[in-house]
């Protein structure tokens, strides 16, 4: 009976964490071609583009948003605490999608089919950084202390939110950066 007491008193202590919850999408833009060229240029003027205005087309993106959801309510210390935290991540991600495929010859069928594969495995390093995002988010949200009032608390927990999405997202710009855009791990076609 000592040890269903002392569970009880721990679960009430403690916030409820559990692991984000995580769903992804899979989109395409449609290209056509018969050679490499052809199928670069498609890519090139028709994948998508960067955050900037006017920034050059990518082959392939990768975007994530976080969203947070808690509950909170007054302790017996008199401080507003958090009770349980739910974060949510989606990954989207957009391909290129070669429409023709089936017409091409069976060498640049295997070369895109590669190429594909070294494209994905760029992609998900930006699903990574998110997934890191909604991870550190939960738990900086669970070890939050007391606050003297709800509203203070409600601040805090945007503040410190949004923070570590701009500090991932940066992470996501730096890993361009590192990787070339995914050539640097052959995500480059032709």
């Amino acid at each position: 009976m000592l040890i269903f007491r002392v569970l009880v008193i721990f679960a009430i202590a403690f916030p409820v964490f559990a692991a984000p919850f995580y769903s992804e999408k899979y989109t395409y833009y449609n290209i056509y071609g018969k050679s490499e060229d052809e199928l670069r240029s498609e890519m090139s003027n028709l994948g998508p583009t960067g955050f900037i205005k006017g920034s050059a087309h990518y082959d392939a993106s990768t975007t994530w948003s976080v969203s947070w959801n808690y509950s909170y309510s007054l302790g017996s210390d008199r401080l507003c605490h958090i009770s349980d935290v739910r974060v949510n991540l989606e990954v989207t991600y957009l391909y290129p999608n070669w429409a023709d495929e089936g017409k091409a010859a069976i060498p640049l069928r295997h070369k895109w089919d590669a190429y594909l594969v070294s494209l994905a495995n760029h992609e998900h390093g930006h699903a990574v950084n998110g997934e890191a995002a909604a991870v550190a988010i939960e738990k900086d949200l669970v070890s939050l202390g007391g606050f003297s009032s709800c509203e203070l608390l409600e601040e805090a927990v945007d503040v410190r939110a949004h923070k570590i999405v701009a500090d991932y997202n940066t992470k996501d710009i730096l890993y361009d950066e590192r990787t070339g855009h995914g050539v640097k791990q052959g995500a480059t076609f032709p």
